[in-house]
């Protein structure tokens, strides 16, 4: 929501029951990460979008959960077997026992009748060992099986804009998305966080 001079001054959103409503604020932190928020602002204020540097990654991974079969005892901890240093499947146990998998979409799952039939899915990934597959073949599969690509991963430079809004701040994915394979993104924005509330403390 931006004042007539560009400043921003509140946000705009909308409630559960589906009515607008808007909210003043000191500082809006966008945080939404795709960009799409901030953009929008800037084209309706005839402002610049900001230059972009990407790297090209074409990384591209599938997930599913699995509820584990009752006498799995496999679930503490994770586990990562890599085919490949660009391909890659791993399981992550979590706490309510149920188990995601993610693998390179370039060779699909299958999971029959996963989540319909009660029988357990049957998933047959190419893997240098059976340590994942002895879990899954045992167990139910609750989803669908899900494909994401990341194509690159991309800095904006909100730092080369002039005339920037105020009351504006981009953080997170919104300003530089990393290959999600290796964690950077989750720990670059905490590390923002910490400096924002640093920031507003002073």
């Amino acid at each position: 929501m931006p004042s007539p001079d560009g400043k921003v001054t509140g946000v705009r959103f909308e409630t559960g029951d589906g009515a607008t409503e808007m909210q003043a604020t000191d500082i809006v932190v966008d945080a939404s990460g795709r960009s799409a928020l901030t953009a929008a602002l800037l084209r309706t204020l005839g402002r610049p979008l900001p230059e972009e540097t990407s790297v090209g990654i074409d990384l591209g991974y599938s997930s599913c959960i699995f509820e584990p079969a009752a006498t799995d005892d496999q679930l503490e901890g994770g586990v990562h077997v890599s085919r490949r240093a660009h391909r890659f499947a791993r399981r992550h146990a979590v706490p309510d026992r149920r188990e995601s998998l993610d693998r390179d979409p370039r060779r699909p799952a299958r999971c029959d009748d996963a989540g319909k039939s009660g029988e357990p899915a049957r998933l047959r990934p190419a893997l240098r060992t059976s340590t994942i597959y002895d879990v899954i073949s045992k167990a139910r599969c609750l989803t669908d099986v899900y494909r994401y690509n990341f194509p690159q991963s991309t800095l904006r430079h909100f730092d080369r804009l002039e005339g920037f809004p105020q009351g504006l701040l981009p953080i997170g994915d919104l300003i530089c998305r990393f290959n999600p394979t290796w964690g950077q993104g989750m720990s670059v924005a905490s590390q923002e966080a910490c400096v924002l509330r640093r920031q507003l403390s002073a």
